[in-house]
C-alpha cells in the first residue's frame, strides 16, 4: 500500500490542484497587479504541503508570518535546497497535467491560476486546499522574492 505522503509527492493531479490553490492564495493578496509566482516558490510549496508531517506544521489561514514560521521549523532552510531538487521530476509533471488541463497558465515564466479545479470531497483534499492556500498568502505578503529567498534560506539570480 502506497503510504499518503508518496502519494501527495507523486500524484500529478494533486499536485496541480495543489499549484492551483497555492497560486489562488498567492494572488489572494497580490490583487495590485497579478505579478504570479515565481517557480521556486511554486517547487519548495509542493515540498512542503505534501508530507503529513510538514504539512501539518503550516498555517491554515494566511494571517502566518513566513519569518515566524521558518523560525519555528529551523531544518527546513537546510533541508530546503536539497528537498526542492528531489522534488523538482514531480513538481515539472503536475505544472505539465495543470497547464495541459488549463487549470494553470504560465506567464512571463511565472504560474498564475487559470480556471478552476474541482472542489475538494475528501478532509485530505480540503485539508491540502486549506494550507495551500494559507502558505500562498503567507509568500505574498512578503516584500519581495529576494527577502524570500533569505528566509528560505535559499539563493536567487537574476
Amino acid at each position: 500500500m502506497v503510504s499518503l505522503d508518496s502519494f501527495a509527492q507523486t500524484n500529478p493531479a494533486l499536485g496541480a490542484a495543489t499549484l492551483y490553490w497555492l497560486c489562488d492564495g498567492y494572488s489572494a493578496i497580490e490583487k495590485r497587479t497579478p505579478v504570479g509566482l515565481i517557480l521556486p516558490w511554486a517547487v519548495l510549496s509542493l515540498v512542503l504541503l505534501a508530507p503529513d508531517e510538514v504539512r501539518g506544521s503550516l498555517p491554515k489561514t494566511g494571517a502566518a508570518k513566513l519569518g515566524v514560521l521558518m523560525h519555528e521549523n529551523p531544518t527546513w532552510r537546510v533541508l530546503a535546497p536539497q528537498a526542492m531538487r528531489g522534488a523538482a521530476p514531480a513538481f515539472w509533471v503536475s505544472l505539465r497535467m495543470g497547464v495541459g488541463l488549463g487549470v494553470l497558465r504560465l506567464q512571463d515564466a511565472k504560474l498564475h491560476t487559470g480556471r478552476a479545479v474541482a472542489t475538494p470531497r475528501t478532509d485530505f483534499e480540503k485539508d491540502i486546499r486549506r494550507r495551500s492556500r494559507a502558505l500562498g498568502q503567507v509568500i505574498a505578503k512578503e516584500r519581495d522574492d529576494v527577502s524570500r529567498a533569505l528566509l528560505f534560506g535559499l539563493g536567487i539570480g537574476p
